[in-house]
């Protein structure tokens, strides 16, 4: 009954061992796409070097429907987290509208001050994007993993 059901098992230490050198990790096409999802660098060379490593060890499959998935997916899934900041740009600047069209509409004198402070936040968030964009496309042309 062992051998029929070792799957729910405890491994012992020394098989345990033995998986780490043998095991062959193979991976998904979450694995992947999550290149795109990382905003710290060191994440994804961190994620990339183990990659490299397992490759270099013969200890990595990649199955042909995970690349072709990614293939189809990759850029899908990289624009996605440019839309969190179309859509954040987008409330603040409804944000901003409603502020003024409310302290306008009750003559409250400070509004000049807060659509200042709406204008300073506006415009840096914008430049925030950009930069965000630039360096999205950047990366995308320098992907390592397209080049692998």
């Amino acid at each position: 009954m062992k051998k029929m059901f070792a799957g729910f098992l405890e491994y012992t230490e020394e098989e345990f061992k033995e998986l780490w050198e043998q095991a062959i990790f193979v991976v998904d096409t979450n694995v992947l796409i999550n290149f795109y999802k990382y905003t710290n660098k060191e994440t994804t060379q961190n994620l990339f070097d183990i990659l490299k490593e397992l490759k270099k060890a013969n200890r990595l499959w990649i199955p042909h429907q995970v690349a072709l998935e990614y293939f189809f997916n990759y850029e899908n899934n990289m624009y996605k987290q440019n839309e969190g900041y179309h859509l954040l740009g987008k409330k603040l600047k409804n944000l901003k509208e409603d502020a003024k069209k409310s302290l306008t509409k009750f003559k409250v004198n400070i509004h000049i001050l807060i659509l200042i402070i709406f204008s300073f936040l506006l415009k840096t968030w914008n430049s925030h994007v950009k930069n965000y964009k630039n360096n999205w496309i950047k990366k995308l042309r320098a992907c390592q993993m397209l080049k692998q």
